[in-house]
């Protein structure tokens, strides 16, 4: 992960394995995999604005889930998640709710993760309760998401996405 800024230590690394998680996790690439040849499914980039930047942005992607070996058609990416360790027992036995505890989001209310584990650990709590989760996400229909989208000048609240769930068709935010 190397140094983060506040001074994030390492303590401890743990792999933790929930076996009727993983065979849901299984059934998930079946059925994203019967997705993929839907037309419905089919990301229509074209009719966006700047398809040109949205190709790249789907194109680093792409580099990602290419860095997850597992020889099936799905797209399977590495992420990272920031959260209070006290959550865990929830996290780990039951899976991730969106619950959208923290605010309406950036792309409405959902489950949050990050290719970044730097940016992931600044949703970690600033004390002994940090806790940092590396999954494995299923990818399908991302909609790629630019500078253009997401203004620097913009409040939140302003964003259009803020609060408001997958864009048209897409199944997620990159």
């Amino acid at each position: 992960m190397g140094p983060r800024k506040g001074g994030f230590e390492i303590e401890m690394m743990e792999i933790v394995e929930n076996r009727d998680k993983f065979n849901q996790f299984r059934q998930q690439i079946e059925i994203v995999e019967s997705r993929q040849t839907q037309s419905v499914f089919k990301p229509a980039i074209h009719e966006e604005s700047n398809p040109e930047e949205r190709q790249k942005v789907l194109k680093r992607l792409d580099g990602l889930c290419k860095q997850v070996t597992n020889h099936r058609k799905a797209n399977i990416v590495r992420v990272w998640h920031g959260c209070n360790k006290q959550l865990l027992p929830k996290l780990l036995g039951e899976g991730f709710a969106s619950l959208g505890l923290l605010d309406e989001g950036w792309f409405g209310k959902g489950m949050y993760f990050s290719s970044s584990a730097e940016y992931a650990s600044r949703y970690c709590p600033q004390n002994e309760n940090a806790c940092l989760i590396m999954c494995y996400v299923l990818v399908l229909n991302p909609f790629p998401v630019i500078y253009d989208d997401a203004p620097e000048d913009v409040k939140p609240e302003k964003f259009r996405f803020y609060g408001r769930g997958n864009h048209r068709t897409f199944q997620c935010h990159y």
